[in-house]
């Protein structure tokens, strides 16, 4: 073989493994003929991403991110752990199996049988994946916390503005994702029963949520302004991730008085936490703020102001 002829050779191969500059997966894939699913292979769970988008999908107890720069190699990550992944591609599939030696929670390289090209030596595009999982042991713990404040915390009468801001920030801080997350809050000091109606009313509200997390739904109040309760619904919270929920609300009607309240958060997959905040509003020329006290009485709903010394206002809330 003459001189130029090697040359051409030798570029025809560097160009062949310059056109891939990625790394070989961790484990050796076995080819699964036609086009298999995870359960069909003996898995408890498959998550299927069809067509094959990149991103970060919510599944299982936290979340799947996959990049690719070609559509035909790509890597993986997971917030658990995962026993196989399939790679669809052409007639048949790659199946990658981490489970034994063990759980895997990323890879890289990854791509379907390698059938296509010149020669058949080059890899199918990608069809779809299927990442496979167990339910096979202990599952990671899934905790959340709340956090509830209230900005201004004392209003003073007549100057300042009834407006008030709630925050509530209910975070997944255990080890996976929770799941089915309920934020709650009656905001039971607001409501009298004898008129069956809150004084609260709330004006505006806000929801911001992690950026592998969701989806959230407002359930109530559906119609802003509106009377509480509020229910705020989050399908998943990933780990590491919160809900922040800003809440504006007029308490014009409520009269003086002392008005804690508390916010509860639950999860299918985690116990149930609470935080409260405390409203005071009052004219502090007329008695100290720490003395005041609400509560309803009688055919209509009464304020009851008790100072230090034992004197008492009752003042008369009108109806809404």
């Amino acid at each position: 073989m003459n001189r130029q002829k090697i040359l051409a050779l030798a570029l025809v191969v560097m160009l062949a493994f310059s056109a891939h500059p990625v790394m070989a997966a961790s484990v050796t894939p076995v080819v699964i003929e036609g086009n298999p699913t995870c359960v069909g292979l003996g898995y408890d769970f498959g998550f299927k991403i069809d067509p094959p988008t990149p991103g970060t999908y919510p599944a299982g107890n936290g979340s799947i991110t996959w990049t690719t720069a070609d559509g035909v190699y790509f890597d993986w990550t997971s917030t658990f752990g995962m026993d196989a992944v399939l790679v669809k591609g052409g007639p048949n599939a790659h199946l990658y199996i981490y489970n034994p030696p063990a759980l895997a929670f990323g890879d890289t390289g990854l791509h379907a049988p390698v059938e296509a090209g010149p020669g058949g030596g080059q890899p199918y595009g990608i069809s779809h994946l299927e990442f496979c999982f167990n339910s096979q042991g202990e599952e990671p713990e899934a905790l959340i916390g709340i956090t509830k404040s209230v900005t201004p915390e004392i209003i003073s009468l007549p100057a300042d503005s009834t407006l008030v801001t709630y925050t509530i920030v209910v975070s997944s801080i255990g080890e996976t994702a929770a799941l089915d997350v309920v934020l709650e809050d009656a905001f039971e000091a607001f409501y009298f029963a004898p008129l069956e109606s809150y004084c609260l009313s709330i004006e505006a509200l806000a929801t911001e949520i992690g950026a592998t997390s969701g989806p959230v739904s407002v359930v109530t109040p559906a119609v802003l302004p509106g009377a509480p309760p509020l229910r705020i619904e989050v399908g998943t919270l990933a780990a590491g991730e919160a809900l922040t929920v800003t809440l504006e609300a007029d308490l014009a009607e409520c009269g003086i008085g002392s008005f804690p309240n508390t916010a509860h958060a639950s999860a299918s997959n985690a116990p149930e936490v609470q935080d409260d905040a405390i409203v005071r509003i009052g004219d502090p020329s007329a008695v100290t703020l720490n003395g005041f006290s609400a509560q309803g009485a009688g055919a209509l709903p009464q304020l009851a102001l008790v100072s230090l010394g034992g004197a008492g206002w009752v003042l008369k809330r009108r109806r809404r």
